[in-house]
């Protein structure tokens, strides 16, 4: 039995961590860049001066119950790292 979602929205967040403010946040659906849905916030300097941003992405309730990947990119600079979320792994 599945809780029925109140909502046709959901959201995902992606929270980062990284050394200078200059970071690029890019999400995927399936391997594809989506921009619709995006926000992400200005980096924000620690007392241990790194730099802590989030971003999230707004997707369809319906779409969650797929078996879409979602993936959040963040670049800094030449390096990236990402993560990746679905149904199945929750």
């Amino acid at each position: 039995h599945e809780p029925m979602l109140q909502s046709s929205r959901a959201s995902l967040l992606c929270v980062s961590r990284q050394r200078g403010p200059f970071a690029q946040v890019a999400w995927l659906v399936d391997g594809t860049p989506v921009n619709s849905g995006v926000w992400s916030s200005s980096a924000v300097q620690q007392p241990d001066q790194s730099f802590y941003m989030s971003s999230s992405l707004s997707i369809n309730s319906c779409d969650w119950g797929t078996h879409k990947v979602y993936t959040c990119r963040v670049s800094v600079g030449n390096h990236s790292s990402e993560t990746q979320i679905s149904k199945t792994q929750c």
